[in-house]
């Protein structure tokens, strides 16, 4: 009864691996999409931010970096390849430090940040 009870929770783990990896390729592809409308569309009119084009490009790029991770975790997952795994989490790992160094540094810039943003929501209301 542990041997089965062991073998149908491991295969429970890896559809929950596959089901969330799925959701983020998905949320991947809409920011993709997010940031590819406000490009090609008139979105830098209606919110008047300097570099809007920048920043749109920023959004694709975090985009597909989200997919090709979730890709990774996807197939990883799927096909229980070991190297693939490997990498996603490596990636993981990554994004997480890198989150935390953009946190660190807009908690040590917050002045800036907070004048920065007055200005922008002034601009954006007028």
């Amino acid at each position: 009864l542990s041997v089965s009870f062991t073998m149908a929770s491991k295969k429970v783990i890896q559809v929950l691996f596959v089901v969330v990896n799925v959701i983020f390729l998905l949320a991947g592809v809409i920011i993709i999409a997010a940031g590819s409308y406000a490009v090609a569309g008139q979105v830098d009119q209606l919110i008047p931010v300097p570099n809007f084009n920048a920043i749109a490009g920023v959004i694709i790029a975090v985009g597909l970096l989200i997919l090709g991770v979730s890709l990774f975790g996807l197939i990883g997952g799927v096909r229980r390849n070991n190297v693939m795994l490997k990498i996603y989490f490596v990636a993981l790992l990554i994004i997480v430090i890198v989150q935390m160094a953009v946190v660190i540094g807009a908690f040590a810039l917050r002045p800036q940040l907070d004048d920065l943003m007055r200005i922008g929501w002034t601009a954006a209301v007028n």
